[in-house]
């Protein structure tokens, strides 16, 4: 099914509990500068030899090996910007990997460099490296490191005030009481439910609170856990962004380049999530070791979308969560059986359209304190929705139109208001509107075939 057009992709985007279509989703730094500033405690600094980076000479080798082994035949530089090293770092490597006949000078390169190519020996090591992980990218964080980045660039260490949720929240029409039960569960540092009825914006709201632990947030690429490479950044979840390396008073041959500066993530699992996903996972079609939904989710929020769908019993993800999050410590288990412990360092957010009563136990309820219900709209919360819709998409109404809307729709049928109905409703009408040719104009026959299409009735009704 096709997404009903709006007037401007670009600048439109209306959530389910919606209002100005102007308002990203998570705020977004104001300039490179003041994104750079959210950083201050913690900065990874470049390193010049290989035990400062924690890694030892047979892992980068390795890396450097599968390295020309999918990309071909390379320039020493090059190898060392696919492992995000300095030159000065794996150079000697690749003239020890001559030594032991694993690849040959094929030509010179300007600056002293060279243009490495494997032996038949080489191309044989690469292959058997590889079918144990085809991993070749930015070499891996020591363990130490990562947990100590997280220590310094926590969750736990924020605690916002009601002015900060509401900057947060702004788009989104909620009541003041909303607002605080949502900022004090976000400042126990542990979790919430949030509940209530489908289309009342429990995703949107969930979305946006992790911008209130302010904006970026600094992330190995990778990182070395138990002997093996995890891969934890995630093009699908993690936003990049830029980090001005002069206004934060530093050089670019002082930045680590294994580390990358991502927004704060907001990681959400939806009805399709499954518990496999909570520990890391070989990727079949990558050949990589990828990193569990919670590991993605430090420094941000993980959403549980759809609390109570999944094809597990809700108190198999209590039984998984409640300890790291009240820990802050999470033990992962690896393919190979081994386990390691990483930080838990995340605001947990269960999204239900159940009473939380009804999934699971009291006891389990008591560990997670704040249970905030999005409720239906008033009919004056309806109307500013409304309001702020129609501006977006630029449809002319009056109240005498919406009255209308409000009495055949819901008041006459009996039928709840959703957050969502003025979204939906009026996309209806802007369809209705833009495919006839006429101005767009919120009048009873547009008002007429929107609840027509978008509501179902009964049998018994019709």
């Amino acid at each position: 099914m096709t997404e009903p057009a709006t007037p401007d992709a670009d600048s439109t985007s209306l959530s389910p509990q919606l209002e100005t279509a102007t308002a990203p989703p998570i705020a977004l730094p104001a300039s490179i500068a003041e994104a750079s500033k959210d950083s201050a405690d913690f900065f990874p600094h470049a390193v010049d030899t290989l035990r400062a980076a924690g890694l030892g000479p047979h892992l980068v080798e390795s890396l450097a090996l599968k390295s020309i082994y999918h990309c071909g035949a390379s320039r020493g530089r090059d190898i060392a910007t696919q492992l995000a090293l300095p030159f000065a770092v794996v150079e000697p490597l690749l003239f020890e990997m001559k030594l032991a006949q694993l690849v040959v000078l094929k030509a010179g390169a300007p600056a002293g460099d060279y243009v490495y190519e494997l032996t038949e020996r080489g191309r044989a090591q690469a292959s058997q490296e590889s079918s144990h992980s085809s991993y070749c990218g930015a070499a891996p964080v020591e363990l130490a490191d990562y947990t100590a980045s997280v220590q310094r660039q926590s969750v736990k260490k924020q605690k916002p005030r009601l002015a900060d949720v509401r900057r947060a929240l702004a788009d989104l029409v909620l009541s003041d009481e909303q607002c605080c039960s949502i900022g004090e569960a976000m400042n126990s540092g542990i979790g919430f439910f949030l509940s209530g009825a489908a289309g009342n914006g429990k995703t949107s709201v969930a979305e946006r609170v992790t911008s209130v632990y302010g904006r970026g947030l600094w992330i190995p690429r990778a990182i070395l856990a138990g002997g093996e490479i995890i891969r934890l950044f995630d093009p699908s979840c993690h936003e990049e962004l830029p980090f001005d390396l002069e206004a934060a008073g530093f050089e670019p041959h002082q930045l680590d380049r294994r580390w990358v500066y991502i927004l704060r993530p907001t990681i959400i699992a939806g009805g399709e999530m499954t518990l496999d996903q909570l520990e890391p996972r070989f990727n079949v079609a990558t050949g990589v070791l990828e990193a569990p939904l919670t590991l993605k989710a430090n420094g941000g929020t993980l959403v549980i979308d759809d609390f109570g769908r999944q094809k597990f019993r809700p108190e198999e993800l209590f039984n998984r969560l409640v300890l790291p999050m009240e820990r802050q410590i999470d033990n992962l288990s690896l393919p190979s059986g081994r386990t390691f412990q990483v930080p838990f360092d995340q605001l947990t957010v269960f999204s239900t359209n159940f009473d939380p009563v009804q999934l699971v136990e009291e006891a389990f309820l008591r560990r997670i304190p704040y249970k905030i219900d999005i409720g239906n709209p008033t009919e004056e919360q309806f109307r500013e929705v409304f309001g702020r819709v129609a501006k977006a998409l630029g449809i002319i109404c009056d109240r005498t139109q919406i009255d209308y809307l409000l009495e055949t729709a819901f008041t006459s049928a009996g039928r709840p208001m959703r957050f969502c109905h003025p979204r939906d409703l009026l996309l209806q009408v802007y369809n209705f509107c833009t495919f006839r040719e006429l101005p767009l104009l919120l009048t009873r026959e547009a008002i007429d075939a929107a609840v027509r299409n978008y509501f179902v009735e009964a049998p018994n009704d019709r």
